[in-house]
């Protein structure tokens, strides 16, 4: 099953690369403008989560066109009104996009975990005529029904695919809405548009707008639990390094799979499976070692010979040479620990720039 990763990564990869690819265009036949927000699309989410994402108004040679982000946010930002950096084609008036678009880190996003989990694959695959079997099936059937799902959308050929990503992506960051947005309906001045909603009301904008922050302590604990695994991170790197300059290797084999089975919260269950390595130390008896990497479905396999690194003064002290991986636990403990540190500083961030936000307001009033 190994081959689904190959799979998942070249999709994430291809996206990604598209994503960036077509920014890149964009920006050389792009000029810098200015817009406004004129109004918030909002949708429900997957797991219920009101999602955000702005529409700004822009005028080109007299002429007013609106469009809309082609990314959604749970955490609303903008208030109608505000002032915004764009880029607009200079062969389509009518095709715009942010200049502060998340675009770029979305395409990096992805093209990053692409990468991810086809190296993953070709650090699990083992060659043999069962997983090359079950590779080639799984492939048949994927490409079964990528062929079927195109042919459900009328796409028969490669001008088709390319026109039909064409007008999904100046639909979701370039056609005009201004045709949408007909008028008020109700206090909130929210416009239903095919199941999705138009806010230009700003006293409803301002309610959503808290209602999406989230509160301040989420973000102090997101930086201090972020702070301590960027710490835990560390020293797992530093005595990695330690071992690794003292280290003696050595041949070994698989002598067993240990199974360790772990329970969720949703009643779940997994189990991993560690390999048991027995190997001969210079000038010792043979010393048996459980590798501190486990994976499902097993890396390795019973009489399975490996590489051994081991401590000279410990020699149960040991792991399986892995190569680079042998930095995959630090490097995944840092990776966690950055990402959770700039989640809450930026939660708290704006929880105090909102605070001052506020304080500006009352100041104006009272003067």
């Amino acid at each position: 099953m190994e081959i689904i990763l190959l799979f998942v990564g070249v999709i994430f990869a291809a996206v990604g690369g598209f994503i960036l690819y077509d920014r890149a265009q964009f920006i050389k036949s792009a000029n810098l403008s200015k817009g406004s927000v004129v109004g918030v699309r909002t949708k429900t989410g997957s797991k219920g989560t009101a999602m955000y994402a702005p529409v700004i108004g822009y005028v080109q040679d007299g002429v007013e066109y609106q469009f809309s982000s082609n990314t959604y946010s749970s955490v609303l930002t903008l208030s109608i009104g505000d002032e915004v950096d764009i880029l607009v084609s200079s062969n389509d008036p009518g095709d715009a996009r942010l200049r502060n678009s998340p675009d770029k880190v979305l395409g990096g996003i992805f093209l990053a975990l692409g990468a991810g989990c086809s190296i993953a694959f070709f650090f699990l695959f083992e060659i043999n005529a069962f997983s090359l079997g079950m590779a080639a099936f799984i492939t048949f059937a994927l490409v079964f029904q990528f062929v079927a799902s195109l042919r459900r959308n009328h796409i028969y050929s490669l001008d088709d695919l390319k026109k039909a990503i064409g007008e999904v992506r100046k639909g979701n960051a370039g056609q005009a809405f201004g045709k949408r947005v007909k008028g008020n309906r109700g206090p909130s001045n929210a416009v239903e548009d095919g199941g999705e909603r138009i806010i230009t009301d700003p006293a409803a904008l301002k309610i959503h707008k808290e209602r999406s922050k989230a509160p301040a302590w989420v973000g102090v604990i997101f930086f201090l639990v972020g702070i301590g695994v960027l710490v835990g991170g560390g020293f797992l790197a530093q005595s990695r390094q330690e071992f690794l300059e003292q280290a003696l290797p050595a041949d070994g084999v698989v002598i067993s799979l240990e199974s360790r089975t772990t329970s969720s919260s949703s009643g779940g269950s997994s189990t991993v499976y560690y390999p048991v390595v027995k190997y001969s130390p210079s000038g010792a008896g043979a010393v048996e070692f459980t590798h501190d990497t486990g994976s499902n479905p097993p890396s390795y396999s019973r009489g399975e010979r490996v590489k051994v690194l081991y401590s000279a003064d410990n020699h149960r002290d040991a792991i399986i040479d892995e190569g680079w991986a042998n930095w995959l636990g630090p490097i995944i403990m840092l990776a966690l620990g950055a990402v959770f540190t700039f989640v809450g500083f930026l939660v708290v961030k704006r929880h105090w720039a909102g605070k001052r936000e506020k304080q500006t307001g009352r100041l104006r009033l009272d003067i």
